[in-house]
C-alpha cells in the first residue's frame, strides 16, 4: 500500500533535522559545496512538514485590542503630564549628564501614560489594575514555568563565576574596564550616564556600584554581570511571545539560558550582552504594541531600545530593526491612519528621551562616540572609500566564517580564548540545528513579521564583525545576533509543535518533544561548561585567565590582602606590572622595583617599575636594604614566577632566617610566586 508523505508531517520534520545535522557535520569538517544540497534537502523537507501544519495564531493575528472609547479629561491630563515630564527630565539630563534621582521620573513618566492610556480607552485605575492582576493569575503557570527557568539560569552563572578561572582570573582587557569601574567608584563627583573604557566597553556603572557596596573582588565584579545576562531570558521571551506559543517559546528561552556561547559571552567586563538585552525586550514591547494598537508599550519599546547606545559599541546599532518592523505598519497597516502616527509618535518621543543624556555627551567629546571603531574598521572605510561594492562582497567571506564559527566548526583563533571551543561549534549541535532550520525559513519567508527582524538583526550584527576584521575572527562582536539566532529557533520549534499535534493528534506527545529538547539542549551545555572549566588540560590550553599575567596578580593581591597592612610589600620584577591590580588590594599595594635596571648585587641602585612608587622620609619603609616602616612589624619581597633568578638569590644570602612561602594556582599549577617575608628581627640579625 502507498503511503502518502503528506499524511505524516512528523517524517518529514525528522528528516529535515537529520539534514540540517549533516549540513552542520559537513560544514564542521570543511565541505561547504557539499553542505549546500544537504541544506537545500532540509529547507524543503521543512517547507512541507510546515505546510502541513497551522500557522500560529500569534503570527497571523491581528489583535486590535480594545477600541479607543470617548476622551476623557484625566487620560488627556495624564498622557499630556507623562509627556512633559519625560521631555522635562530629557532636557535636565541633556545639560546635565550624569546620574541621579531624577532617572525614576522616566518609568513615572511611563506609569502616567499607562493610566492615561486606560482612561482613553474607557478604564480606571481600579479597573486597569484588577484586569492586570487577572491576566497575571490567569498567564501563573507560564509565569511560573519562567521564573524556574530564569532562576536556573542564573543558578548556572553563579556557579560559574564561583570556578576557579573566572573567581582568580581575568581576561586581559577586564584589568581596564575593572580600573575605569574602580575609579568611578571611588570618584567624588557624579557619575556620567555614559563614559568607555578600552575603546568600547560602557555601561560599567553597575559594576562600580557593586564595588562600592561590597568592595573591591573578582566575584563582586561579576555579580551585576550575572544579573544582568540573567536578564536575557525573560527579556528574550517578552521577545519571542509576540510570534511564537508559550511552550515553544519556553523552550527557546530554555535553550538560550543555558547556551554556552551567550552565558560566557555575558559573563566578562565587557557588556557584550547588554545591548541584546535591551534589543530583545525592547522589540518586543514595540511588537506588542503593534499587535495590540498600545502606544505606551511603544513608548516602553523605544526608551528601552535607546538604551543600545549607553552599551558595548557595536550595540548602538542594535536598534535599527525596529525601522523594519513599523515600516510596513505605519504604510500599510490595517489601522487608521491617525492610531499609526500616535503609536510611531509614541515610540519616538519614548526613543529620544532615553537618548539624549547620550546625545549631549557624544556631542560635546566625538571620542566617546567612535570609540576605537575608527581604527578598526579603517581597512574597512578605505576599501569603501575606494570601491563601495567591492569593500561590501568583501564582507560576505568573514560573515560566513563567522555563522560556520557560530553553528559548525571550531576555530582556535577566534576571539577571546575563553569563549573558544576545541570541537563543534560555539552553539551546541540540537541548538545549531534548529537555528541553522530558522534561517534557512527566514530567507526563505522573510516577508513575514517575524522574519522581518531575524534577516535584518543578523545582517547588521554579522557585517559588523565582518568589518572589524583587522586582527581575529572577533566572535565576541556577536552577541547582538544572539536575540534574532534563538528566534528563529523558536520560530522552528513553534512550527515543529503544530506538526507533532497533527502527527500524533496530542498535545502531551508534543509538549513531551519540547521537554526533552529543552533537558537536552541544557544537559549538553551544562556538560559542555563543566569541561571547559574545571578540565586543567582544557584551561592551560586555551584559558587566557589563567594566564600568568593575569590570574598571578590576582593571588597576589589576595594573598596581601589576607596578611594585612601591618607590614611593608615590595615586588620584585622586571615586567610584570602589577600596578593594573592596585584596584583589588585593602591595604597599600605593593612598590615595584624593576631587577633589570640596576646592577644585580646591589638592589639600592633599582628604580621604581610602574606608577606606584616609594616614599621616602622619616617612618617610611626601605626596599634595601630592607627597612620597615613606622608601626610595621615585617617586609615582605614578592617575587613573580617569571622573575625568580633576579632577586632571590641575592635577599636569602643577606638575610637567611626569612620566611619562604610560595604561592600557586590551586587548579592548574603553572606557576610559583614566591614570598620572603622578614621581621623586623630578622632584619636586626642579617646573615648572624
Amino acid at each position: 500500500m502507498k503511503i502518502s508523505m503528506d499524511r505524516y508531517p512528523g517524517v518529514l520534520l525528522l528528516l529535515a533535522l537529520v539534514c540540517s545535522w549533516g549540513t552542520l557535520y559537513l560544514l564542521s569538517v570543511g565541505a561547504a559545496w557539499l553542505a549546500i544540497p544537504t541544506a537545500a534537502a532540509a529547507l524543503f523537507s521543512m517547507i512541507d512538514a510546515f505546510r502541513l501544519a497551522p500557522l500560529p495564531v500569534a503570527t497571523v493575528s491581528d489583535d486590535v485590542g480594545t477600541a479607543m472609547a470617548v476622551r476623557t479629561r484625566y487620560g488627556l491630563r495624564a498622557l499630556l503630564l507623562a509627556a512633559l515630564l519625560a521631555i522635562g527630565t530629557a532636557v535636565h539630563f541633556y545639560r546635565d549628564p550624569y546620574i541621579d534621582w531624577s532617572l525614576l521620573l522616566y518609568p513615572l513618566a511611563l506609569l502616567l501614560a499607562w493610566y492615561g492610556e486606560g482612561r482613553l480607552r474607557g478604564q480606571g485605575l481600579g479597573r486597569q489594575l484588577r484586569a492586570l492582576g487577572a491576566s497575571i493569575r490567569q498567564r501563573r503557570v507560564e509565569l511560573a514555568l519562567l521564573a524556574i527557568v530564569t532562576c536556573a539560569s542564573l543558578v548556572l552563572r553563579f556557579w560559574i563565576i564561583l570556578q576557579y578561572p573566572l573567581l582568580h582570573g581575568m581576561q586581559t582587557d577586564e584589568v581596564d574596564t575593572a580600573l575605569s569601574a574602580w575609579n568611578l567608584a571611588h570618584s567624588t563627583g557624579p557619575w556620567p550616564l555614559y563614559q568607555i573604557s578600552t575603546g568600547a566597553v560602557s555601561f560599567f556603572q553597575p559594576i562600580s556600584a557593586s564595588f562600592a557596596l561590597f568592595g573591591t573582588s573578582l566575584l563582586s565584579l561579576r555579580i551585576p554581570l550575572v544579573i544582568e545576562g540573567t536578564m536575557l531570558v525573560p527579556a528574550f521571551y517578552v521577545f519571542a511571545r509576540q510570534f511564537v506559543g508559550v511552550a515553544p517559546g519556553l523552550c527557546a528561552a530554555t535553550l538560550l539560558g543555558f547556551a554556552y556561547w551567550p552565558v560566557m559571552l555575558s559573563l566578562f567586563a565587557f557588556g557584550w550582552m547588554n545591548g541584546a538585552v535591551f534589543q530583545a525586550l525592547g522589540l518586543g514591547l514595540l511588537a506588542y504594541a503593534v499587535r495590540r494598537g498600545r502606544f505606551t508599550a511603544a513608548a516602553a519599546g523605544g526608551a528601552v531600545l535607546a538604551l543600545c547606545l549607553y552599551c558595548y559599541g557595536v550595540s548602538r546599532l542594535l536598534p535599527l530593526p525596529a525601522i523594519v518592523l513599523l515600516a510596513p505598519f505605519v504604510i500599510r497597516g490595517v489601522r487608521p491612519p491617525r492610531d499609526r502616527l500616535r503609536l510611531l509618535v509614541a515610540f519616538g518621543l519614548g526613543f529620544l528621551m532615553v537618548a539624549a543624556p547620550f546625545a549631549s555627551t557624544v556631542i560635546s567629546n566625538t571620542d566617546l562616540l567612535y570609540g576605537n571603531g575608527n581604527i578598526d574598521a579603517h581597512d574597512f572605510e578605505v576599501a569603501l572609500k575606494h570601491n563601495p561594492l567591492t569593500a561590501l562582497a568583501g564582507l560576505l567571506d568573514p560573515a560566513g566564517r563567522l555563522m560556520d564559527t557560530v553553528l559548525a566548526a571550531p576555530r582556535m583563533d577566534s576571539g577571546y580564548a575563553a569563549v573558544r571551543i576545541s570541537h563543534n561549534g560555539l552553539l551546541d549541535a540540537l541548538t545549531a540545528m534548529l537555528v541553522l532550520l530558522g534561517l534557512l525559513y527566514a530567507v526563505v519567508y522573510w516577508r513575514r513579521p517575524q522574519n522581518l527582524l531575524i534577516v535584518p538583526a543578523l545582517l547588521i550584527s554579522f557585517g559588523v564583525a565582518s568589518a572589524v576584521q583587522g586582527y581575529w575572527l572577533d566572535t565576541y562582536r556577536l552577541g547582538g545576533a544572539v536575540p534574532a539566532l534563538f528566534l528563529a529557533a523558536a520560530c522552528v520549534l513553534d512550527r515543529g509543535f503544530a506538526v507533532i499535534r497533527l502527527t500524533w493528534r496530542s498535545m502531551r506527545w508534543a509538549l513531551a518533544a519540547l521537554l526533552a529538547i529543552s533537558v537536552a539542549g541544557a544537559g549538553a551545555n551544562i556538560h559542555r561548561v563543566a569541561a571547559q572549566l574545571t578540565d586543567c588540560s582544557v584551561l592551560a590550553a586555551q584559558f587566557q585567565v589563567l594566564s600568568q599575567e593575569t590570574d598571578e596578580g590576582v593571588l597576589i593581591a589576595e594573598k596581601v590582602n589576607a596578611l594585612g597592612p601591618h607590614r611593608a610589600y615590595f615586588l620584585v620584577s622586571h615586567s610584570f606590572q602589577n600596578w593594573l591590580y592596585t584596584w583589588l588590594y585593602h591595604v597599600p599595594p605593593p612598590v615595584e622595583y624593576d631587577a633589570a635596571s640596576g646592577p644585580a648585587n646591589n638592589p639600592a641602585l633599582w628604580q621604581p617599575l610602574g606608577p606606584v612608587v616609594r616614599t621616602t622620609g622619616p617612618g617610611s619603609a626601605r626596599f634595601w636594604p630592607p627597612a620597615a616602616g613606622s608601626g610595621q612589624t615585617a617586609i615582605t619581597y614578592i617575587v613573580p614566577d617569571g622573575d625568580r633568578g633576579y632577586f632571590l638569590p641575592l635577599v636569602q644570602r643577606e638575610y637567611p632566617h626569612g620566611e619562604l612561602q610560595t604561592l600557586q594556582n590551586s587548579v592548574c599549577p603553572a606557576f610559583k610566586t614566591t614570598f620572603y617575608t622578614l621581621t623586623t628581627q630578622q632584619i636586626a640579625r642579617g646573615r648572624t
